[in-house]
């Protein structure tokens, strides 16, 4: 192969509250075991480059949004956005806690896929890692809103947590996941702004329910 492009995530980062900005060479505070098996997998990758003279070059996604999210034999997880429509889908007002956190940088699943595609074609990458990131953070709050502008019928209320039947953690904004690198090795940043993804993804929602 040309080069061997591993598909990682922004979860090898964990979590600093000391910072307002993290990029690639943050050191990993990963303690989910999800953000650990992906940073072991880049480091992992490293190493059979270095050993073996490969290219490989290691992509972080941030938190992606978009059509055909659903359940496979390799995915039995939910995003926000899904879990969240799923109880309106079944006419249930969306009963929460807060308006914040978690403060997620929500990226289009369209510019991902740009991103991946110039990871394999662009030549030379002075890098073998890159956040793949909006580089901005929403809250539910933020969610919440694009719903109720884009969907005809939903309903959202904050409710003490006793009430609640989604719960939100409430909490603060954290460091910001910069896409520096990916801007100037790649020219890359996403081209959807965040209400028009939002759009197309409830329009598709519309269509084929959370699935």
């Amino acid at each position: 192969f040309e080069r061997f492009v591993y598909v990682s995530s922004c979860a090898t980062t964990g979590d600093h509250p000391e910072l307002t900005e993290t990029d690639e060479d943050t050191p990993s505070t990963a303690h989910g075991l999800y953000g650990i098996t992906k940073h072991t997998s880049e480091r992992i990758c490293q190493r059979y480059a270095e050993l073996y003279g490969l290219d490989i070059v290691s992509m972080r996604p941030a938190n992606v949004y978009g059509p055909m999210e659903r359940d496979t034999p390799g995915y039995k997880g939910g995003t926000e956005p899904r879990e969240m429509l799923r109880l309106s889908f079944e006419g249930k007002p969306v009963l929460v806690n807060s308006l914040e956190g978690p403060y997620l940088d929500w990226t289009w699943v369209e510019d991902i896929a740009e991103a991946m595609e110039r990871a394999w074609a662009t030549p030379n990458l002075p890098e073998d890692v890159y956040s793949v990131t909006c580089g901005r953070l929403y809250s539910i709050g933020d969610l919440l809103e694009q719903f109720q502008k884009h969907l005809p019928n939903f309903e959202y209320r904050v409710v003490p947590e006793d009430e609640a039947n989604y719960l939100v953690s409430g909490d603060a904004p954290g460091p910001v996941p910069s896409n520096a690198r990916m801007q100037r090795d790649f020219g890359w940043a996403p081209s959807t702004p965040f209400d028009q993804g939002m759009k197309q993804y409830l329009t598709w929602i519309q269509e084929n329910g959370p699935q």
